[in-house]
């Protein structure tokens, strides 16, 4: 346990800020990339 804590960093930054410049935060965005990469993967397949 001694050694977990003196391991243990709390980081640097602010993650709630950071996240955005790496996440998407619009849901319809997120949803219609899945349906595009579902289509791209069905046409590749030969399934359609």
């Amino acid at each position: 346990m001694v050694r977990f804590i003196q391991m243990f960093d709390h980081g640097k930054g602010d993650y709630t800020k950071e996240r955005k410049q790496w996440l998407s935060n619009d849901l319809d965005q997120i949803c219609n990339e899945i349906l595009e990469m579902q289509k791209a993967a069905k046409t590749a397949s030969g399934s359609e």
